[in-house]
């Protein structure tokens, strides 16, 4: 089957029915990136046309959650970028621990799971699962339930395993995961027993207050100069004195005035600090 395409005008059509039916507005992001994301789903659920994901949108109210878990980059592997956990455990994370309260922790980004649990296995290896308060993103019902229940794609474990590798984890991988009776994989429970969902929409809205880390990785890239600004501004608000904010290895803040209350502490891996003072 070839690749579906979109059009600009009907993709902000599809976008507008978005808010329309839900309030999610993704009026400020990237309008070639969501064109991409469109296309992907024709293609993905064999939509015939741009015309029946419309109805569907419109019609099917069961259906838009199925929509968002697809139509919303999410996190692909664990541990990814491994010389970025690298640098948590050695650098950042010892800072944390510190804190003479439970520090919080917030995967602002939209997650599937695999961005929490690769916080969770840093955690337990560094006897601070438990210690610290960690939040995670829930934007789709659907995969908040995949992510409660600690579900893992088979089809990602290889990949995962050599990310865990190269991070140089201190445990042998299999040990963090169980096979079911069914013979789906799932994450040990007692590594996400405690951690907070917060519910999250386009423009970031709900946020997490007086966090020491906030993971924030390659979600810039699908947004516009003003959504960028609006969003960095608010998790600068989020992030203490002394904390620190992360985004993807191919993002920066430099060019965003919320930068001004960071110090970029490590170029390659983007991991930023807040300003004391």
């Amino acid at each position: 089957m070839a690749m579906a395409e979109i059009g600009i005008v009907d993709t902000r059509n599809i976008l507008k029915i978005i808010a329309d039916k839900s309030g999610w507005n993704f009026s400020d992001f990237s309008i070639t990136f969501l064109k991409r994301r469109l296309e992907h789903i024709l293609q993905q659920q064999g939509l015939q046309n741009v015309e029946t994901l419309k109805r569907k949108l419109e019609f099917d109210s069961a259906y838009f959650d199925v929509f968002l878990a697809e139509f919303i980059p999410s996190t692909t592997e664990m541990f990814r970028d491994p010389s970025l956990w690298r640098f948590l455990k050695e650098s950042v994370m010892p800072e944390l621990a510190l804190s003479a309260t439970p520090p919080k922790i917030w995967i602002a980004s939209w997650d599937s799971g695999e961005e929490l649990y690769s916080l969770a296995i840093l955690l337990k290896e560094m006897n601070l699962l438990g210690k610290v308060k960690v939040y995670a993103a829930d934007y789709s019902d659907s995969v908040t339930r995949q992510v409660k229940a600690g579900m893992l794609d088979p089809k990602k474990m290889e990949v995962n395993e050599a990310n865990y590798l190269r991070f140089h984890g201190k445990a042998t991988f299999d040990s963090y995961f169980s096979t079911q009776a069914d013979g789906s994989l799932r994450i040990n429970p007692e590594l996400i027993r405690d951690v907070v969902f917060i519910r999250q929409n386009a423009n970031f809205d709900s946020s997490v207050l007086g966090c020491k880390l906030v993971l924030f990785r390659n979600q810039l890239i699908c947004m516009n100069i003003s959504q960028e600004e609006r969003v960095i501004s608010r998790l600068r608000d989020c992030v203490v004195a002394g904390g620190f904010l992360v985004v993807g290895i191919k993002e920066n803040l430099e060019h965003l005035p919320a930068s001004n209350a960071f110090t970029n502490i490590n170029s390659a891996e983007k991991v930023y600090k807040r300003k004391i003072g």
